[in-house]
């Protein structure tokens, strides 16, 4: 099997996703950040890159499911206001 669209348009993703992670690195500090269940960070770029790379793939390859990290559900709870209005 030829997988070169599949690649491209992962490479194209993750190159989006790097410089969202470099803009967030140089705007925002660590207090931006939620701590997972397992005590694991997740910040606004694990959130906005995850959001960018399914974005793509929903876009290139809409049959195909997609599995992610990260549950938007915890940034509706009140104490991650913050972390809420730093994604948007």
């Amino acid at each position: 099997m030829n997988y070169e669209a599949e690649v491209d348009v992962a490479l194209q993703a993750i190159g989006e996703a790097a410089v969202l992670c470099e803009q967030v690195r140089g705007e925002l500090d660590a207090s931006y950040a939620i701590e997972k269940s397992d005590s694991s960070p997740v910040t606004v770029a694990d959130f906005g890159s995850q959001a960018l790379i399914c974005r793509w793939l929903v876009e290139t390859f809409p049959d195909d499911a997609i599995v992610a990290e990260e549950d938007a559900s915890d940034l509706v709870q009140p104490e991650h206001c913050g972390l809420m209005g730093a994604i948007e």
